[in-house]
């Protein structure tokens, strides 16, 4: 069961295999608030029922420096615990490089698992 807060964020599983959900959104009729603390577990529930029956990808990423790689990384593999069988897991800082001296922007971390294909 879905939260009613998820489906703005849902979306973005739904149309490829990634969840780059807001730390803080507000949308939809009844202005109904996203918290990342609050809703991305919720979120990842629905991970296994989205997956095919051999994924190739999953990718996670997460803006808010509240949410470290390590407990990304945790969230995702448990609620897919499918993904610990196989494939291979990746992560890191996203990072907007600065030109000619100027100072890097950092933008959030990511996970993705992928198959060993």
């Amino acid at each position: 069961m879905s939260h009613p807060s998820c489906s703005h964020a849902s979306l973005f599983v739904f149309s490829i295999p990634r969840a780059d959900p807001p730390a803080f959104g507000r949308g939809g009729e009844k202005r109904r608030e996203w918290r990342i603390e609050r809703d991305l577990p919720l979120l990842l529930e629905s991970v296994p029922r989205l997956l095919s029956d051999e994924p190739s990808f999953v990718l996670l990423t997460a803006h808010d420096a509240r949410w470290s790689l390590d407990r990304l990384q945790s969230e995702l593999l448990d609620n897919a615990p499918m993904l610990k069988r196989t494939g291979r897991i990746e992560s890191g800082a996203m990072v907007l490089r600065a030109e000619q001296g100027g100072q890097d922007l950092p933008l959030g971390d990511f996970v993705r698992w992928s198959s060993d294909d």
